[in-house]
């Protein structure tokens, strides 16, 4: 979208723009939130799992305090070695004359090696709803998180933001969000899927390099 705005110059955003952004991804991740842990809550079970809660067999959770204490404790030192191992990456990247997109792909994958662990681990246990649950808590957690922590930051000091994409990164965007449609909206997935996700990822990569 900031490619095709006209309010300000370039591929950004006005203040207004990036307020209703930073809002609108906030409210995606609560709604996520109160979906997955409030009404609709047996979408995000496995079989066995929804069968004790209906039979009131199963343990109460945990009070919510707790595990938000938690996930800032998980989240703090995660963010700092995410940061302490940016400028080693940064210095390597230009040694070996390496695209400075390249970077940003190192960090996210190291920041997003522990959910992706535990979605693997539970998809080769066969409980691919788990798996699910994993990747869209991730996901959900980097956009609606992410993207207005990156503003508020912006704006505190003064650095601007680019948020638009390059032409291959729009026609990947869009490749990645009609092969997602087809992936969950079918009720079934198989192996080939999962192998175009893997090839469409890895064409992003190639990219980077020739892009």
């Amino acid at each position: 979208m900031p490619n095709y705005t006209q309010t300000t110059p370039g591929p950004s955003l006005s203040a207004p723009q990036e307020t209703f952004l930073g809002l609108m991804c906030v409210g995606l991740y609560v709604a996520f939130l109160s979906v997955q842990t409030g009404r609709h809550r047996g979408y995000f079970m496995l079989g066995n799992e929804e069968a004790e809660s209906l039979h009131g067999s199963a343990g109460p959770p945990g009070p919510w305090g707790m595990h938000a204490a938690l996930l800032v404790a998980y989240m703090v030192p995660l963010v700092y070695l995410a940061e302490q191992f940016g400028s080693p990456v940064d210095d390597l990247l230009a040694t070996l004359h390496a695209p400075a997109a390249l970077s940003g792909v190192i960090i996210a994958a190291l920041v997003a090696t522990p959910e992706a662990i535990g979605a693997v681990r539970s998809a080769v246990a066969n409980h691919l709803q788990r798996s699910i649950n994993i990747c869209l808590g991730s996901l959900l957690a980097t956009i609606g998180l992410t993207i207005p922590l990156m503003l508020l930051v912006s704006h505190l000091l003064g650095t601007p933001i680019y948020l638009g994409l390059q032409n291959s990164s729009f026609m990947m965007l869009l490749l990645t969000l009609l092969l997602s449609v087809v992936t969950f909206a079918s009720g079934r997935t198989n192996v080939l899927q999962g192998a175009v996700h893997m090839l469409l990822f890895i064409a992003y990569v190639l990219l980077i390099f020739q892009g």
